[in-house]
């Protein structure tokens, strides 16, 4: 309910319509991510994105392809999966304190200004 409301094409519902439906869809959600976690695949239509160039700053020369970045628009579930699993991941590492010392990125509290 947190993520922002903007759609991917690729999705089958846009978002905002799916926030109005998402607790009659949470189980079937909460059942294709729990199968992807256990057999450690990720469904072919989770594995597609839309794909589309955009201009590095807004005042670059539109004209010049060096200028332009590729930009990836995921659908939904694969947004709500890698989250789950980065949440997963990071648990287990805090938990079993796998992180390394001198480790600052991506870690909780965790800033260049706080690195030893």
């Amino acid at each position: 309910m947190k993520s922002s409301s903007k759609s991917c094409e690729l999705d089958p519902l846009p978002k905002h319509l799916l926030k109005k439906v998402l607790e009659c869809l949470f189980p079937l959600i909460t059942r294709i991510i729990n199968k992807s976690l256990v057999e450690s695949d990720l469904p072919a239509y989770l594995k597609k994105a839309h794909i589309r160039p955009l201009t590095k700053k807004p005042k670059l020369d539109k004209e010049v392809l060096e200028k332009y970045r590729a930009v990836s628009n995921l659908p939904f579930l694969s947004k709500i999966l890698e989250k789950v699993v980065a949440t997963c991941w990071e648990g287990h590492l805090s938990t079993h304190k796998l992180h390394d010392d001198l480790q600052s990125a991506y870690c909780k509290d965790h800033f260049t200004e706080t690195a030893p």
